[in-house]
């Protein structure tokens, strides 16, 4: 598009067949207005022989999206989530996993455990397409169990063998072993930390200078040097909440994740949540906002994914009468991501009263010494204390680790 003032100034003129660019005049300067930057957030597939469809939505992702859009101009975010399709494929039991044939026979009764081993998600080929047709320029993946690395590096080395997008990993992965993975990963970017605050400053050297060294927490090779940028901890959770778009559904009902803080206080030494050394709340007034938006929106159930949930006891008791306000209005609580057990005896008959559905607790061991030895922060007393006080009103489940190191079968 050319202005008359624009011609006047000696611009050169193009003919009708060439690509015409599009410039816009002012008296300071000449705009040529470049492409937006494509980024493209990717919840990858899990290989497992089991998975909770009630967890799926991708909340990082949703705050990181949320984040560079408010923080980065043009630029376009979009997430992909590949567990949001349903789909389940058996596959082939991984070698490692070959030496549970001798000690496992499948069982057909009621009690039985999970035999099969599945791709929960959609397939690599359909990932490559979409980020092929979407030309994306950047792909964040999130990585949030070592344990599944491996999978998600398979998919890290598809993506830089198909297409030219580059690639940043983040997500608790990269936290407990992002010096040892960016050795092998043929990912671009590695990225340790908070990722609200720096994804977009990387979005932004990304655009510009480049000048990497200036985002907290990245891990990059240059010349096979690998660069390790100091993390920065001491950042507080965001008073703002992510959009919700996507549909999830929990027995029937739309379900949305949450989170009320972050960090933990507890330093069991199997967990990487401890490691940032850093513990933060949202205020009520952001908590209220998410709750109405989210009613508005036909959330019915809203799971709280918090690694410390009710740690204070003042604290927690005016959160349960916000809680309580719109459980009135219709909404239902969970917490499936593990209470400490002891921070919430007290509390049973409030949690009853505000609406909570289901809770769910990580025994793990109930051997005393590897419970000393783990640093958990509760035992089976606590545990039978508990389930004593909730007296079947609300769901309970309580999880155990299998093959904890140290552990007997009894």
């Amino acid at each position: 598009i050319f202005f008359p003032a624009a011609l006047n100034k000696g611009l050169p003129a193009y003919k009708k067949t060439s690509p015409i660019p599009i410039i816009l005049y002012s008296e300071q300067k000449l705009i040529n207005l470049q492409p937006m930057l494509k980024i493209i957030l990717i919840s990858p597939p899990v290989f497992d022989f089991y998975f909770t469809p009630a967890r799926k939505e991708p909340l990082g992702l949703l705050y990181l999206k949320e984040s560079v859009v408010e923080q980065c101009r043009d630029v376009s975010v979009d997430i992909y989530d590949t567990l949001a399709s349903g789909k389940v494929k058996k596959i082939k039991l991984p070698g490692c996993f070959e030496y549970l044939k001798s000690l496992y026979i499948e069982d057909y009764s009621c009690f039985s455990l999970f035999s099969n081993y599945y791709r929960f998600g959609d397939s690599t080929v359909k990932i490559l397409q979409k980020i092929k047709t979407g030309k994306y320029d950047v792909a964040g993946i999130s990585a949030l169990f070592s344990g599944y690395f491996p999978d998600v590096e398979n998919l890290i080395r598809a993506i830089k063998k198909d297409t030219s997008t580059t690639v940043i990993v983040g997500g608790w992965a990269v936290s407990t072993e992002g010096k040892s993975l960016v050795k092998e990963s043929e990912a671009d970017f590695f990225l340790n930390g908070c990722g609200e605050n720096s994804f977009p400053k990387f979005v932004k050297e990304f655009i510009g200078e480049r000048n990497y060294d200036q985002v907290p927490g990245l891990l990059y090779r240059n010349k096979n040097i690998i660069y390790e940028n100091r993390v920065i901890y001491r950042e507080k959770i965001p008073s703002y909440f992510p959009k919700r778009e996507n549909g999830y559904y929990c027995l029937n009902k739309r379900i949305a994740r949450v989170i009320l803080s972050k960090g933990c206080l507890n330093k069991c030494n199997f967990c990487a949540v401890h490691k940032n050394r850093v513990f933060s709340i949202r205020s009520f007034q952001s908590i209220e906002r998410e709750l109405a938006y989210l009613l508005a929106s036909g959330i019915e159930i809203v799971n709280f994914e918090d690694d410390n949930l009710f740690y204070n006891k003042e604290y927690s008791l005016q959160l349960l009468k916000i809680l309580k306000k719109y459980h009135t209005k219709g909404l239902v609580y969970t917490a499936m991501n593990g209470i400490t057990a002891a921070n919430v005896q007290s509390l049973i008959p409030h949690m009853i009263e505000a609406g909570f559905v289901e809770l769910n607790f990580s025994l793990v061991t109930s051997n005393n010494k590897l419970i000393n030895r783990y640093r958990r922060p509760f035992a089976l007393d606590e545990i039978n204390e508990l389930v004593t006080r909730v007296q079947g009103k609300i769901k309970t489940i309580i999880f155990i680790i299998l093959g904890l190191p140290g552990d007997s079968p009894q």
